[in-house]
């Protein structure tokens, strides 16, 4: 898992807005303010030679009582995959710890 910044940049496509935060549950609302950050959620082989983008979401930031919440989501939906996941990789940000 890691955090990106990403430029802040608000688009209609003549159907929607996009650039908003969004946490991927549906809720649509534009006073979340417009995103800065992707938190990206990956997973990777330990024996084999793949990886996979599982998950991104983007945010204004997130404290360290947010990302739990979305990695324990995350993990809920990769064990019903019946993929085991053995570790978690992230840098060494005070949000992480």
């Amino acid at each position: 898992m890691d955090e990106m910044s990403i430029r802040k940049h608000v688009e209609w496509d003549g159907k929607g807005s996009y650039g908003f935060v969004d946490y991927g549950t549906g809720f649509d609302d534009d006073s979340l303010g417009v995103a800065k950050e992707a938190f990206v959620l990956m997973l990777v082989a330990v024996k084999g030679h793949w990886k996979l983008p599982i998950g991104y979401f983007l945010t204004d930031g997130l404290d360290a009582k947010e990302k739990p919440n979305i990695i324990t989501e995350c993990l809920i939906k990769i064990y019903a995959t019946r993929i085991r996941v053995v570790s978690l990789t992230f840098d060494v940000a005070s949000s992480n710890l």
